[in-house]
């Protein structure tokens, strides 16, 4: 009757593990698919941004200094080349993103530019874009927070290593939203 007691309490012991590992192993699957689903989705905003650029530098060629143009050129030609750490992927798409800031100022104080209908439609389009890349952003690192936080616990870091998990990084913009003109009352832009 002894080993019964015993065998019984392992089988228990055994299950109990079992169960903890497979729910934890779940937890930590579903939190990784979260967090490589929002960062899909910040490709796909950085990806739209990168497809109106040509329009931009359309517009602004002949218009705008070559300066402003090759540099816009090549910070979006380095910005689709990405990969790596969510890091170097930011500091690209900070670079790609002042390059966009510049030629936008350069375009607003180009007379002929700054009224057109196209330049204003791309401005519009790419400060939309830029809003929702934003929006992706926070989700993404708070997705990853969440992660993250359940691979700190004990429970958590044993079964993420069983499974080859590592912590995930922050995708962390040292830039700000670009600038969008002023709309005066009279319906023109504000200098």
């Amino acid at each position: 009757m002894h080993v019964g007691v015993i065998l019984g309490a392992v089988a228990l012991i055994t299950l109990t593990l079992a169960s903890w590992a497979g729910v934890t192993s779940r937890s930590l699957r579903n939190l990784h698919e979260r967090v490589e689903g929002s960062w899909r989705q910040i490709e796909v905003e950085s990806h739209r941004r990168r497809q109106l650029i040509p329009m931009l530098i359309d517009a602004l060629t002949g218009r705008a200094p070559d300066e402003v143009v090759s540099n816009l050129v090549e910070a979006r030609g380095r910005a689709q080349q990405a990969q790596g750490s969510a890091a170097d992927q930011a500091r690209l798409e900070d670079a790609l993103n002042a390059a966009v800031g510049r030629a936008l100022a350069t375009g607003e104080c180009t007379p002929g530019l700054k009224a057109s209908g196209p330049f204003c439609d791309i401005r519009a389009e790419l400060a939309a874009i830029d809003d929702r890349i934003s929006g992706e952003r926070r989700a993404y690192n708070a997705d990853v927070d969440t992660y993250n936080a359940v691979l700190e616990t004990p429970s958590g870091a044993v079964v993420a290593r069983l499974m080859g998990l590592r912590p995930a990084e922050r995708f962390e913009s040292t830039r700000t939203a670009m600038p969008v003109p002023a709309v005066a009352a009279a319906g023109g832009v504000a200098e």
